[in-house]
């Protein structure tokens, strides 16, 4: 065993000279070596590397140049608009989120990564929640027994963030991307509304606004107004076969204008007007006209013997309202028999007065009382079913005829006009959601006496000239009574 371990001490003392011959020392050698006897001393060479690796070393330091330093970075101000970056993920979870068995949440959270709590929220709630990659916050919350969604609202929501729903896979987005998904996923589709009552002008006028940008309403062409000459318009129909709405929108919008015209589209109300046109004879004794507003507001079937009041209005009898006296009188008496109020308004040398007024129940027994009074004639008495704000007119006279000549520079144009003459009633009702009807009422009393002229040519021409007594008012009553307008007088000498 000596001899290896002397090998090993000779190769290390030959690694030893090979260093030094490398370092420039080949050419040293001590006496003994050079005669030949004994190995070189390690204390020898030990001093001998000093020696060189002090003459290696410079005789002065070298001054190393100042340094310069660099200027530091502005400091910037945050942005009180920007929300805070969320905190760094360093692989460390500070909060506490659990899911008991009724799958009530409890979290507890501060300034979390939203991404991290919606993955904790998942495992432990066993549901699949895939966050989009813009989806990104800080989440500081303390939730108490709360469902899952809940929670899930509450800490999307704050931070405007939102979810949608897929099979078994819940993604959440900001609220951007959600109306992209929204828009993208939506589809047009066209509905057609038939329509009823309502007229489809009015219908598309109405549904309008509750369209989105790009849908649309088309209805059919609108028709002129079927007229009568002479008379006011009757109304119109819009379309030969039927009035309609083509919309073409989204199905949510299209729904909301179906509840909009549903709601709109309803039958129209029908007012049946029976209008009984009278002619009285007027001579001495009733000079002043049948004061009709002096029995207004009453109901004849109250009445024991209505046909009283008939003796006391040719009498002059009655309760007498003197000098202004606005005394109340008892309708019907004591002894439920009718009376009748005797006044002094009127103007006998007027050429004619109005007197109105409301009577209820019974019209029949206020025609006895009235033909009781004097000579009464039923001229006419037509009934006029019209629809609700729609105008009705009764005529009972004559169309006088008269030519019409029309004189240009090159040509003359004749044609025949009418003018109407005689007893007129104009009617448009007005039902209200109480059963109220407000009357719009135009009576008139008119006769037509023809008479010559001669135009700047000199031709002669014949002219109508029409005598009219008329009256427009507005009145409001209920369902079922009877409106009284009188006073449209005539004087004829017989």
């Amino acid at each position: 065993m000596g001899t290896p371990s002397g090998v090993r001490t000779h190769r290390m003392n030959a690694a030893g000279l090979s260093l030094l011959a490398g370092l420039g020392l080949a050419s040293w050698a001590p006496a003994a070596a050079q005669d030949g006897v004994g190995m070189p001393d390690p204390a020898d060479i030990t001093k001998q590397i000093e020696q060189m690796l002090g003459s290696m070393q410079p005789d002065g330091e070298t001054e190393q140049p100042p340094a310069i330093p660099l200027p530091e970075p502005p400091a910037v101000e945050p942005d009180a608009s920007t929300p805070p970056p969320p905190p760094p993920d360093d692989g460390v979870f500070n909060g506490e989120v659990t899911v008991d068995e009724f799958d009530l949440v409890d979290l507890h959270v501060n300034n979390e990564n939203l991404a991290a709590v919606l993955q904790l929220l998942s495992l432990q709630s066993r549901r699949n929640i895939v966050a989009s990659r813009n989806v990104s916050a800080s989440i500081t919350a303390d939730l108490y027994g709360v469902t899952f969604y809940e929670a899930l609202d509450a800490i999307l929501h704050v931070n405007g963030f939102g979810y949608r729903e897929e099979g078994n896979f819940i993604y959440v987005y900001t609220t951007e991307e959600l109306e992209q998904i929204a828009d993208a996923s939506r589809r047009m589709s066209t509905h057609v509304i038939d329509l009823n009552y309502l007229n489809a002008v009015d219908a598309a006028r109405f549904a309008s606004p509750l369209l989105s940008e790009t849908g649309t309403i088309t209805t059919p062409n609108e028709s002129v107004d079927f007229d009568i000459p002479e008379t006011g318009p009757t109304g119109k129909d819009d379309y030969a076969n039927t009035a309609l709405l083509v919309i073409h929108d989204y199905d949510e919008n299209i729904e909301e204008i179906a509840q909009l015209i549903a709601r709109l589209d309803t039958r129209p109300s029908q007012v049946l007007v029976e209008a009984t046109i009278l002619q009285a004879a007027i001579n001495e004794d009733n000079a002043f006209g049948v004061d009709f507003s002096l029995i207004g507001d009453l109901s004849f079937t109250d009445f024991l013997n209505p046909l009283k009041a008939a003796n006391n209005l040719i009498g002059g009898r009655g309760v007498s309202l003197v000098d202004g006296s606005e005394t109340p009188t008892d309708f019907p008496g004591a002894d439920g028999e009718a009376r009748a109020i005797t006044s002094n308004i009127g103007n006998v040398a007027g050429k004619a007065s109005l007197k109105a007024g409301i009577i209820d129940k019974d019209v029949a027994v206020f025609m006895r009382v009235l033909d009781e009074v004097t000579d009464v004639t039923v001229i006419s008495n037509p009934k006029v079913l019209t629809l609700n704000r729609q105008p009705a007119r009764v005529l009972v006279g004559t169309r006088v005829g008269f030519l019409n000549t029309t004189t240009t520079q090159t040509s003359t144009t004749q044609s025949v006009d009418f003018l109407d003459t005689g007893t007129q009633l104009h009617i448009r009702p007005f039902v209200t959601s109480d059963d109220m009807i407000r009357l719009e009422v135009k009576p008139q009393v008119s006769t037509a006496k023809l008479r010559e002229s001669t135009t700047s040519a000199g031709q002669s021409v014949t002219i109508p000239d029409e005598d009219t007594t008329e009256l427009v008012t507005n009145l409001l009553v209920r369902d079922g009574q009877t409106v009284v307008l009188g006073g449209l007088f005539t004087e004829s000498t017989t």
